[in-house]
């Protein structure tokens, strides 16, 4: 909902407010709807969400907030400062601020079961620089996780609202996705480049973009053998090769390719993590189809 394009008030930019009400779910590898489920299984009768955005151009204000009942609440303030440098350059700064809260039973049997991410609450900051070069895009960003978690696991930032639900929190393209375990910092280069106008062996690569990801993490973390506080680092490449579709009837859909390489080098984080399937080394290639409504 666009109160700006609706007239509604003189406030010079856009003012957007967004809402969501769920008490069912349907994940893509299912086929029918069914209850919201917290991480040990316990059913979540419904949540809600709320988001307002005010863009002013040269700086956007963002603040969502969430509630699953029973199980978690979360709360995000965001801050953007856009500058054009030219006409097709351009710098961002990106400032994210996340609080997550437990909020009732639900919560407290996930904690008893040993599936909770963290004891009260949690905290996730993240910072964004990017830079645009008419078809090159640079970025960096740091991220900076509190997740204290007392039943002898390491916690995390938790940004959903249930197993089987996503949260309203777009945090998956940051610095933050999986490397968010309790006092983590960490640091994520990426550059993106855009293959329209040029060819390879005669055949155009208009619509085509190469990406790749380079993020590095560090904590410290209890070896359940020693005993001892130990210094963890775990690392990940990422490269894609996707293609936008540009035809009307096909706007918003792309394909691509991911492949994944990741790296941690302390095995024994998985024995003592609350979520040890982010914290294994291996590598995955994927093939996706996104659709942008």
């Amino acid at each position: 909902m666009n109160f700006t394009e609706m007239g509604i008030g003189p406030l010079p930019g856009t003012l957007g407010f967004e809402t969501a009400y769920i008490n069912r779910t349907s994940p893509r590898d299912r086929e029918k709807f069914e209850h919201l489920l917290s991480q040990s299984g316990e059913e979540i009768k419904d949540l809600y969400t709320y988001g307002i955005k005010y863009d002013l151009k040269a700086i956007e204000l963002g603040y969502d907030h969430g509630v699953s009942r029973d199980f978690n609440e979360n709360t995000r303030y965001g801050l953007t400062l856009k500058a054009p440098l030219g006409e097709k350059a351009g710098v961002v700064l990106d400032t994210q601020y996340y609080e997550f809260q437990k909020a009732g039973r639900v919560w407290e049997r996930d904690w008893q079961a040993g599936q909770a991410a963290y004891d009260d609450d949690a905290t996730w900051l993240n910072i964004n620089l990017g830079l645009l070069l008419d078809k090159l895009r640079l970025g960096v960003s740091f991220s900076e996780t509190k997740a204290e978690l007392s039943n002898g696991q390491l916690g995390y930032a938790y940004f959903d609202h249930g197993d089987n639900v996503d949260g309203k929190m777009d945090a998956w393209t940051r610095s933050g996705n999986d490397f968010n375990n309790d006092g983590e910092r960490t640091w994520q280069i990426g550059a993106e480049y855009d293959l329209s106008g040029h060819s390879l062996l005669g055949a155009s690569l208009d619509g085509f973009k190469v990406m790749t990801i380079y993020k590095q993490g560090e904590f410290d973390a209890t070896d359940p053998f020693s005993g001892r506080r130990t210094d963890v680092i775990e690392r990940q490449n990422e490269y894609r090769l996707y293609y936008r579709f540009d035809e009307k009837e096909y706007s918003g859909l792309s394909v691509g390719l991911i492949y994944i390489d990741y790296r941690i080098d302390q095995d024994f984080v998985a024995l003592v993590s609350a979520q040890p399937d982010n914290v294994v080394t291996g590598s995955e290639a994927r093939v996706y189809l996104d659709y942008a409504f």
